[in-house]
């Protein structure tokens, strides 16, 4: 389905209506993203293809015919961005993005390809990489830069990170060892554990997880590439001090009650002091 909208002129941020005299109308300037470009395109296509003229398309979709050509354009640069062989795309081609503009040349231009690769080579690791981390690598391969105040650091690596197309995110999945290590064993260890519950209840069929609280402290957040779902990364595995949280379900997706494990003599203070607590 076609839907038209509102035709207004790209060279100025507004538009005033000089036939409306005293009461000249100010109309908002319509910015499209790079999702909304690739739609009026292809409807324009489509209709042009049953042999109207681009200019006639452009009309029944409410589009001025000078934006048509400027789309293609944009839309053209967009899809070499997207096939680029590059270890960072540097602007988010699609959804919401409007412009594709670099901007200016970034104080850390020419340690980009040094700093890519170890933003990237620590991350095929599974390690965090944090804003602080690169600053310390940016410094280290331009001593001059250690010559700038800190919030000039700061705001010259956050502006490189956002030109990488990089951001901040949380991890979703911590394990001592990288998930290419163990993605077959995974396929596998499901295989078979759905021929063994194939045929058993739900309620009978229970999953439980360990996890650490409190003892062990690991950066929350990494650096990785925007729109990425599954941020994998790695935990240390020298400290022991934790208690551990044992949560159980069942493939019903009900809920047992949560299990503490302290590490403890028998008869030791932990269990005379939770011995004063009530159960439940």
């Amino acid at each position: 389905m076609v839907h038209p909208v509102p035709a207004t002129d790209p060279s100025s941020a507004e538009n005033v209506d000089a036939n409306a005299g005293a009461h000249a109308v100010i109309k908002s300037r319509r910015s499209f993203t790079i999702k909304e470009k690739r739609e009026l395109l292809e409807s324009i296509r489509i209709i042009s293809s049953s042999g109207v003229s681009v200019r006639q398309a452009c009309t029944i979709v409410g589009l001025p015919h000078q934006y048509f050509y400027h789309f293609k354009k944009v839309v053209s640069v967009a899809n070499e961005l997207e096939n680029v062989n590059d270890v960072f795309v540097h602007f988010k081609v699609n959804g919401s993005t409007r412009k594709i503009h670099p901007g200016r040349p970034s104080v850390l231009a020419s340690v980009r390809d040094n700093l890519t690769q170890f933003i990237a080579g620590t991350r095929t690791r599974g390690i965090q990489v944090s804003s602080r981390m690169v600053r310390h690598e940016a410094s280290r391969l331009l001593p001059n830069f250690m010559t700038k105040t800190l919030s000039a650091r700061e705001k010259a690596v956050n502006r490189f990170i956002k030109q990488m197309g990089l951001t901040h995110r949380s991890a979703t999945h911590t394990a001592q060892k990288s998930h290419h290590e163990t993605k077959t064993e995974s396929q596998h260890f499901i295989e078979m554990m759905r021929d063994k519950v194939a045929d058993m209840d739900p309620a009978l069929i229970l999953n439980m997880d360990q996890t650490p609280i409190l003892f062990s402290f690991h950066a929350a957040k990494t650096l990785e590439k925007k729109g990425t779902k599954t941020i994998h990364v790695r935990a240390s595995t020298c400290d022991t001090k934790r208690v551990t949280l044992a949560v159980t379900c069942d493939a019903n997706g009900g809920m047992l009650p949560p299990l503490l494990i302290f590490k403890g003599a028998a008869n030791g203070c932990i269990a005379r002091e939770f011995g004063m607590y009530p159960e439940g």
